[in-house]
């Protein structure tokens, strides 16, 4: 691959933006690992049906994913050189993922139509 010229700002300004995905994901650990509060959306969705668990695992497992690409592009943004596109490919499934968990998990719609949202990913 051919050297190109970069801003030296940018994989900087990058590295800086990346910071939040550590913390993002010590949050993400913490709340697949604690039981749902009785006034929160994940205790309706379990409490509509057993199936509301497949709400929160599968919210989890896309957010796991969207940090893993976050990851790699960390390493990518922290080597020596950038990639003109590969790159892009990793922000658009980190993008994917963080779009499918707060899909999962959209407070703005019933807890039947997450738990049944959980039950499609599980299907697929």
């Amino acid at each position: 691959m051919a050297d190109h010229v970069f801003d030296p700002a940018i994989p900087k300004r990058i590295r800086l933006s990346l910071v939040g995905a550590d913390a993002l994901a010590r949050r993400r650990e913490a709340a697949l690992r604690s039981k749902a509060l009785p006034s929160s959306h994940a205790a309706s969705d379990i409490e509509l049906s057993e199936d509301g668990r497949f709400v929160g695992i599968h919210a989890g497992q896309s957010l796991s994913a969207a940090l893993d690409h976050l990851d790699a592009w960390r390493l990518l943004a922290h080597g020596p050189m950038i990639p003109i596109q590969a790159h892009l490919t990793l922000m658009r499934a980190a993008l994917e993922g963080s779009v499918r968990c707060r899909w999962h998990v959209d407070p703005t719609v019933s807890a039947g139509i997450r738990v049944a949202r959980g039950i499609a990913a599980r299907r697929e």
